[in-house]
């Protein structure tokens, strides 16, 4: 994970409020908090090693590796308790912004969760490109505007399953990329794309194929065929 981390040689007190930010990424931003005690494996007397626990974040990481994030200290506190309500006053103050990832209003107690949180996060963790091969083996990171062409150069993805969303079916559905591959130009020209959204129906791959019209048949290898 491309993180700077806190310098510990700074700390007012053990109990730190902080952002982390990523200006690759337009600047979006992620409020946390952490005791740096130098008990746990992340910490020790004179190195904070903690990263965040954010799940978006870690997402996020997955989908961009390029992307540099930055953690700065917002704040300290003398304890825990004053630590929570420190979280609380700042998150009181950014959810909602349209750069701030965190979905919590009231901290780390009894989560409060936005419509526009919710939306923002996951517009944010949506992916810009894909990891394929190659036909010589190697990895490269395609773009999504150019994933048309890189199948059409012979490109496979990485992934050996991949999901794939219809907005017009309302569904999506989890599917192997050797048989997708073979006719995910014709899905992407009727308004298929790669990528979930968990507003819409997951589906089986059997219902899938037939959904599109195809089935698939194990010869030498799997072959997509019209039904």
């Amino acid at each position: 994970m491309n993180i700077q981390k806190l310098d510990r040689s700074k700390f007012m007190t053990n109990h730190v409020l902080y952002v982390l930010k990523s200006d690759d990424l337009g600047g979006l931003y992620y409020i946390g908090c952490h005791s740096c005690l130098g008990t746990s494996y992340n910490c020790s007397n004179t190195k904070c090693h903690y990263r965040g626990s954010s799940s978006t974040i870690t997402d996020l990481v997955a989908l961009h590796p390029e992307a540099r994030w930055v953690m700065t200290a917002l704040a300290y506190a003398s304890d825990r308790e004053e630590l929570k309500t420190l979280e609380e006053m700042h998150l009181a103050l950014h959810v909602g912004h349209p750069k701030c990832l965190n979905i919590k209003t009231s901290g780390q107690s009894m989560p409060k969760y936005t419509p526009e949180a919710k939306e923002r996060m996951r517009l944010a963790a949506r992916s810009k490109g894909y990891r394929m091969k190659k036909q010589n083996g190697e990895d490269v990171f395609v773009k999504k505007q150019h994933l048309r062409s890189a199948i059409l150069a012979g490109y496979s993805f990485k992934r050996i399953n991949i999901k794939i969303k219809s907005y017009e079916h309302k569904v999506q559905a989890f599917v192997g990329t050797g048989s997708l591959t073979q006719v995910l130009i014709e899905l992407l020209d009727q308004g298929w794309e790669i990528g979930e959204d968990r507003r819409l129906t997951m589906i089986n791959a059997a219902e899938f194929w037939s959904l599109v019209g195809y089935k698939v048949e194990q010869q030498t290898r799997f072959v997509v065929v019209p039904v």
